[in-house]
């Protein structure tokens, strides 16, 4: 029995020093990616022109019962997950994995464009900063300054 505990305790923490490599090694190559981008656009500009198209609407015009409603019909089980679903959170890592790039669920496209922006402003600033320190923060409100009022579309019940 003793034999069995040994192996099954070598076996995690085997997995576990693989999982750190392997996500080492995605937030190396995402930070590659995401230098790479940036040299070719600078991400300010790719999103001065998506606010410079006709149908821009910024998150103030939008009225609140539209963002209720977006959640509401975009996600039956938000309620039961209260914003954070695991099961489609692991699916996008799974499939960001695979492809090496970043893969949004579809429901983000029937979100308002305030919201949109804000989900890809957000993950594309992992690249570089892979937590949520005052970094990452300030790479976000680089690019929207008005980050905070778009997580709230997100986060609206």
């Amino acid at each position: 029995m003793k034999v069995v505990k040994r192996i099954l305790a070598w076996l995690c923490l085997a997995i576990l020093v693989a999982g750190v490599a392997v996500t080492g090694a995605i937030g190396v190559q995402g930070y590659w990616m995401y230098r790479d981008a940036l040299s070719q656009t600078p991400l300010e500009e790719k999103v001065e022109a998506v606010r410079a198209q006709e149908d821009y609407v910024p998150l103030s015009g939008l009225p609140p019962i539209y963002a209720q409603a977006v959640v509401a019909a975009e996600d039956r089980r938000f309620y039961e997950h209260g914003g954070f679903d695991i099961i489609s959170t692991a699916r996008a890592a799974l499939a960001n994995l695979r492809t090496g790039t970043l893969a949004f669920a579809q429901r983000l496209c029937v979100m308002p464009q305030a919201a949109q922006e804000y989900v890809v402003v957000h993950e594309f600033c992992h690249f570089a900063h892979p937590n949520h320190s005052p970094a990452f923060w300030a790479a976000v409100e680089k690019v929207l300054p008005d980050y905070r009022q778009r997580e709230k579309l997100l986060k609206m019940r």
